[in-house]
């Protein structure tokens, strides 16, 4: 009797390790994503599966599980990750924009495409063709903001960033008298306390992606896609040239 009791407890301690880390490698390590739609062809086709890596560019975690969303605002943390992001990778993340007037964590929509400019970077787009880091005196380049950066704000580009900024600060930008103001007060520089990113779909004409909805906020960010493992078709059949594709 000692023995099965022994080994029903041993079986147990087994399931219950083998939960725990199961549980930890999903929240520090890796995810899968079905992709929903034709937004990233070629590189992805509606109904691939793809692995995640949350170390880059870190794992996060919420910060108050029983509250999530605190004052308006979904509460994350990051953990240090093995690198940032960088130009061209290929991001999962929350959509920002579920209300179209502001900055919001939709935690339960989940997009995915390239990123196309990273923060520090100066940007346009001009005959459809993405510009990086090469503004002319004939473009108004978009300087992409970085957490510390110090930007001047102006009637002008209030525009490209009264988003961020509401969603950093929780108060409105409005223009009065020639004047930019944030709540009651004042500004005309801003420094940004994260960094944001503009997300693009391979297949541009099919895409909602930052050239209608805005820059992706660096704590909406979930990892980066690295793999395909596995891909269904329509007719739900395995499209087996597309498993174990590298992104």
């Amino acid at each position: 009797m000692k023995r099965v009791i022994k080994n029903i407890y041993q079986y147990l301690l087994i399931i219950f390790i083998s939960v725990v880390l199961a549980v930890l490698m999903r929240i520090f390590f890796f995810a899968s994503f079905k992709v929903p739609s034709y937004s990233m062809y070629p590189t992805l086709v509606k109904g691939d599966y793809i692995l995640v890596n949350k170390q880059i560019p870190g794992p996060r975690v919420y910060r108050n599980i029983r509250r999530i969303r605190y004052d308006g605002k979904v509460q994350t943390k990051r953990f240090k990750g093995i690198r940032s992001v960088k130009q061209n990778d290929i991001l999962v993340f929350n959509y920002p924009y579920s209300d179209s007037s502001k900055i919001d964590m939709d935690i339960n929509v989940n997009y995915v495409k390239r990123c196309v400019a990273i923060p520090g970077d100066t940007f346009y787009i001009e005959n459809n063709t993405f510009k990086v880091n090469n503004a002319t005196d004939k473009v108004l380049g978009y300087r992409i903001p970085a957490k510390g950066s110090n930007l001047t704000i102006d009637t002008i580009n209030y525009v490209l960033y009264k988003n961020l900024i509401t969603y950093e600060t929780g108060k409105q930008i409005s223009v009065l008298d020639g004047a930019v103001f944030l709540g009651d007060s004042i500004i005309n520089r801003y420094s940004f306390e994260m960094n944001y990113y503009f997300m693009a779909g391979d297949n541009v004409l099919e895409s909602a992606d930052s050239r209608y909805w805005g820059l992706l906020p660096e704590d909406h960010i979930i990892g980066k896609a690295v793999i395909i493992w596995k891909s269904k078709d329509m007719n739900n059949k395995i499209r087996w040239n597309r498993i174990f594709k590298l992104l």
